[in-house]
């Protein structure tokens, strides 16, 4: 077994040394890349907000719960507007494919957050200070869409790859949704804070340095390695 986790870990390496990508990087990019500094932006305005506490753990944890759904937002309509190329080589992309790509992402997106809202539950939410939170996140995207509409919306990625590229980028922020949930007390909310700025961070950077998707590299590699 370790073996195996080995030799995935020497191949994932290896893809991103092929890809350019060096963990050095980081942080320079983290320096010199606008969206980049959005995350941490967007993550640290929460806590100069007006009677912000660590102790008002539900309506933090709803902050989370709303930058998640947000994104996804944003992503639903990127899949409807979007240009796509066809799944089919030699085929033309088709509007209602699309269409329908992007309401299933709505409704499979969408499911997780009615569970987690079951789970966490509506009580004692301070209305205001997620109001806000969520308008900071927001104007966030939008002002990150500036930049990744001209490199995202150029007719070469399919659509049903396109779909899961939000998923990695709210598995930190789900972390952070169900401990916080359970165990809820300052100190803990400091740890996952830390631990969901800087994974959004890398799956971010990630993301900006694979434009075409960890997926699709992976992919490429098992077609390079046919064809050796």
């Amino acid at each position: 077994m370790k073996d195996k986790e080995d030799d995935a870990l020497s191949h994932l390496k290896k893809l991103f040394s092929e890809a350019g990508v060096r963990p050095g990087d980081f942080w320079l990019d983290l320096v010199r890349k606008p969206e980049l500094w959005l995350v941490l932006l967007s993550n640290a305005l929460v806590f100069f907000l007006p009677d912000f506490s660590l102790r008002d753990a539900i309506t933090l944890i709803w902050i989370y719960l709303l930058q998640s759904m947000l994104l996804g937002l944003v992503h639903f309509f990127k899949l409807l507007l979007y240009r796509f190329a066809p799944d089919d080589p030699s085929g033309l992309p088709s509007r209602g494919g699309q269409r329908f790509t992007a309401f299933f992402f709505l409704i499979h997106y969408g499911f997780f957050h009615v569970v987690y809202i079951v789970f966490v539950g509506t009580t004692g939410i301070n209305m205001e200070l997620l109001a806000m939170a969520g308008l900071i996140y927001l104007l966030g995207q939008m002002l990150a869409l500036v930049r990744e509409v001209p490199r995202e919306n150029n007719g070469s990625k399919k659509a049903g790859e396109f779909m899961f590229r939000p998923y990695p980028r709210i598995i930190p922020i789900h972390i952070a949704v169900i401990l916080g949930a359970l165990f809820g007390s300052a100190g803990i909310w400091i740890v996952l804070i830390c631990l969901k700025v800087s994974l959004e961070l890398i799956i971010v950077w990630l993301q900006l340095r694979l434009p075409a998707g960890i997926g699709e590299l992976l992919q490429s590699s098992d077609r390079n390695k046919q064809r050796d």
